[in-house]
């Protein structure tokens, strides 16, 4: 790699990441293994502020490190990969929790003040009026495109807030509570009700019946058919 003037030379494996800051210059750069595959993540100020997470992050400088591992990292960015080769069957929600998820980590672990950004985290739960409102609105939705701005709005908090009190509340992502509410009205209806499983994907607001089958398979352990089936014997 070439910085303005200076060359800088890595024997980086496997699952090796570098973090380079807003400042610096990357002039050319020759990889010597051409089978590897090399992800580029830009964290730039646009997605901060879409995600309502420039006053917690914005301003926080990462510190440049060219040579690191960090598995955490690693496992966000290979299912960010994995949804898009996928052709995003997860949703807007998915992405979204990923892209939350992966930005407050970086900052927690390499960024300049991550000791006070990791005590803000743990002060964020939601009260008993704002946990009435959030479950209020997850269910009465479950057919449609949810989203953390629209969860958030529903709540009363701004989506910065939303991810930390899904965290500290329920130890999940705003994706993981979502989908666990649409996998029990899924169950309910397979056990109690004689729907098509193509109008139980719709109707807990999957993406389509294979969707459906392969995430609720996953989950239980059993196949929506097979699942119906043995509630009803």
């Amino acid at each position: 790699m070439r910085f303005g003037a200076n060359n800088t030379e890595l024997d980086v494996g496997a699952g090796t990441a570098g973090l380079f800051g807003p400042q610096m210059e990357l002039n050319r750069c020759k990889w010597r293994c051409s089978e590897a595959k090399r992800v580029l993540v830009e964290f730039d100020s646009s997605t901060y502020r879409r995600l309502e997470l420039e006053d917690a992050f914005l301003g926080d400088d990462l510190q440049q490190n060219l040579d690191f591992h960090d598995s955490s990292m690693n496992g966000l960015l290979l299912g960010m990969i994995e949804e898009i080769q996928q052709g995003c069957p997860h949703g807007e929600l998915f992405a979204e929790s990923l892209s939350h998820g992966l930005i407050r980590h970086v900052h927690y672990h390499h960024g300049a003040s991550r000791k006070s950004a990791a005590a803000l985290e743990g002060k964020s739960r939601f009260d008993a009026q704002q946990f009435s409102r959030l479950k209020e609105y997850v269910r009465a939705n479950l057919s449609a495109k949810i989203t953390m701005h629209n969860i958030a709005d529903a709540v009363g908090v701004n989506q910065a807030f939303l991810f930390r009190g899904f965290r500290n509340t329920f130890a999940c992502s705003p994706y993981q509570y979502v989908l666990s509410e649409r996998i029990a009205a899924a169950k309910r209806m397979l056990a109690y009700g004689k729907l098509p499983l193509v109008d139980i994907a719709l109707m807990t607001g999957f993406s389509s019946h294979s969707h459906f089958s392969m995430v609720f398979s996953r989950q239980m352990g059993l196949s929506p058919t097979e699942f119906a089936l043995k509630c009803r014997a």
